[in-house]
């Protein structure tokens, strides 16, 4: 069982990275940043922790490291300046830069292969846990 989360695990990463490479582009950066910022909104109120958190994940994932931090950093405040402003208007604009994302991939193929027999969490079951913790 172990052997087998191993395998699955390294090939995952393997074909992430592959995959994020071929998405390293500004796009694929402000829909990583807008979900990490719909996330940290979904309770109602973004925490200096989760910040720290958005840095900390982008610092320490080999497939995130391809971006410059501070161009992250300044789409995610962004973002959350749109939560702070309004909710609605944030969770749209967010949205929309995932979306953009999302129709990329429709047209040319999937960026992420998650190993069998679990599907990667979405960012609405993220949400959910997130309110559900709140």
């Amino acid at each position: 069982m172990l052997e087998w989360l191993k395998t699955n695990a390294t090939k995952a990463r393997e074909t992430l990275t592959t995959e994020v490479a071929k998405f390293k582009n500004r796009t694929f950066m402000e829909a990583v940043a807008n979900a990490c910022a719909l996330i940290s909104a979904a309770d109602g109120e973004i925490k200096s922790e989760e910040k720290m958190k958005m840095t900390g994940f982008i610092n320490n994932s080999p497939e995130l490291k391809v971006f410059n931090l501070n161009d992250v950093i300044k789409v995610f405040s962004d973002a959350c300046g749109k939560f702070e402003f309004d909710f609605q208007i944030g969770q749209a604009e967010a949205l929309k830069a995932i979306s953009k994302v999302k129709a990329r991939t429709a047209k040319h193929g999937s960026w992420c292969v998650w190993p069998a027999p679990s599907a990667p969490p979405t960012v609405t079951s993220m949400i959910k846990r997130k309110r559900h913790a709140a």
